[in-house]
């Protein structure tokens, strides 16, 4: 992704939904580097087939991997946000012989990508501020926006730095360093 996402109506190609996302491409150079800040695992695209509820993509995987014959995995989903920063989410899917299902329903999405996380972070309890439900409370492992451009940093640390933490890019594999669950990487 280039610098252009952010101009008024540039979107590089992409297709945002109404909440501002959109699925990044196994070939935007950009959002690829940015993922390997997080794990070096290849992401994958994932068919979503909306069975379980939202919000509760664990609980979704392990009930629906019994149903379609295969076993949860956990990693993350990623999405490209139209302000200039790719999100990796604490997500599970299920996985039946080589390909994944995503069973959590998304804001109507057909695919979403996943990538499996380098390591097992320990879950943690955190309190942040949804958008249309106010504060709210959940256990995660963490979760990471990661700036793809200096403007994307900006628009993270203003919109989100209250209720998340801030780490440098070096320091993101210090396990000691995620001290919430929603972490901006200062990368800019």
């Amino acid at each position: 992704m280039s610098r252009r996402l952010l101009k008024k109506g540039a979107h590089n190609g992409y297709t945002f939904d109404g909440m501002g996302y959109a699925t990044p491409r196994l070939n935007d150079k950009a959002a690829m580097a940015a993922l390997q800040i997080v794990t070096k695992q290849a992401p994958v695209i994932a068919e979503v087939r909306p069975l379980g509820e939202e919000r509760f993509c664990h609980r979704n995987a392990a009930k629906f991997a019994l149903l379609l014959g295969g076993e949860p995995v956990r990693g993350y989903r990623v999405e490209l946000c139209v302000a200039g920063f790719l999100e990796a989410v604490d997500h599970s899917v299920v996985q039946v012989g080589d390909g994944l299902i995503d069973v959590t329903p998304y804001h109507g999405t057909r695919k979403s990508m996943f990538v499996r996380a380098d390591r097992d972070l320990p879950a943690m309890r955190d309190s942040y501020v949804h958008k249309y439900e106010g504060r709210q409370s959940c256990t995660s492992k963490p979760c990471f926006v990661i700036p793809l451009t200096c403007g994307g940093q900006r628009i993270a640390i203003e919109g989100m730095g209250s209720y998340s933490a801030l780490v440098e890019e070096a320091r993101l594999w210090d396990e000691g360093a995620l001290t919430r669950f929603n972490t901006i990487v200062v990368r800019f």
